[in-house]
């Protein structure tokens, strides 16, 4: 997405899915907010915050990070923690009304200077651990769908990987391997842990993201991990199913309607990320199903969610 000159956009967190990876915080929103006006010339939130912003579902550190051009120094807020960057940035003015539904009706909100995602993915590169940055490049690349059906992304993996070869600050190494890992498709932070997991074990290359399945009467549906060599659906089990009893229907029938079709449909929870012996289990079932005695040796144990 082409951000237009001086123009107000929506922040980020409104166009991601509610729930799991929604991230929003009502208190560090506040702290974002109060920092609005205390920002001089040039300056602009920063770092993780931006991400959180861009609607990127990591888990932030808590903190409201600033960024001004040098030869202005950093400064530390109560309430923030200031930084320097070395070259002039654009900064993108986002409408913050979406992101709080607690505000009052009527409200109004200065809009919120902030970094470029891609600035903001090196500038995290220090801050985050591998697994976030994969989390965070995901969102930038991913899919975006605005109210009226348009379809567009933050930005493309190979302008992130082009900013990245020219970045030699802190994390840059980290930064570069968390493109490597990156992929065009991921519509939730679970579906990203998720992934990350199968390259661990290396059963990721099994596996296609959000590839759609038909049968002889058609369309069935869009899934999250589909391996169609062996004809194995890996879907995460999503907040959305317990907060929705129609969404809940809706994908029972599609996965009833794969498995009548011939497919072996897995279903992953939270639990088979963040618990190992869970996670084991997931692990054994679907190294059996791909044709695998077993999985092999965990290679990047960097990639597991903790």
């Amino acid at each position: 997405m082409r951000w237009s000159a001086g123009g107000i956009v929506r922040a980020g967190l409104a166009a991601t899915p509610q729930g799991e990876g929604a991230f929003e915080d009502e208190a560090w929103m506040k702290r974002v907010i109060a920092c609005v006006p205390l920002l001089r010339p040039g300056e602009a939130i920063s770092h993780s915050t931006a991400l959180r912003l861009h609607g990127c579902p990591i888990a932030g550190d808590g903190l409201v990070h600033l960024t001004i051009p040098v030869p202005n120094r950093g400064r530390r807020l109560s309430t923030a923690r200031g930084h320097t960057w070395p070259t002039e940035f654009t900064r993108i003015p986002l409408d913050p009304l979406e992101t709080m539904p607690w505000l009052p009706p009527g409200g109004r909100l200065p809009a919120i200077p902030t970094v470029e995602p891609a600035q903001a993915l090196l500038q995290s590169a220090g801050l985050l651990p591998l697994v976030e940055l994969v989390v965070a490049a995901d969102a930038i690349v991913g899919q975006r769908r605005s109210s009226n059906g348009t379809v567009w992304s933050l930005s493309t993996r190979d302008e992130l990987s082009s900013a990245a070869a020219d970045y030699t600050g802190r994390g840059a190494r980290r930064l570069r391997r968390a493109l490597d890992f990156s992929r065009v498709g991921a519509e939730s932070r679970m579906e990203t842990l998720l992934r990350l997991l199968l390259e661990a074990y290396g059963l990721a290359g099994y596996f296609e993201l959000q590839h759609e399945v038909r049968d002889g009467t058609g369309f069935i549906g869009r899934f999250d991990l589909v391996c169609v060599e062996w004809r194995v659906i890996l879907e995460y089990d999503g907040e959305q199913h317990r907060t929705s009893r129609a969404q809940y229907l809706r994908d029972i029938r599609r996965l009833d309607r794969a498995r009548d079709a011939g497919w072996t449909v897995i279903r992953a929870h939270s639990i088979d990320l963040f618990d190992a012996a869970a996670r084991g289990r997931l692990i054994a079932r679907l190294a059996q199903k791909l044709g695998r005695v077993q999985a092999p040796a965990l290679v990047e144990a960097a990639l597991l969610p903790s």
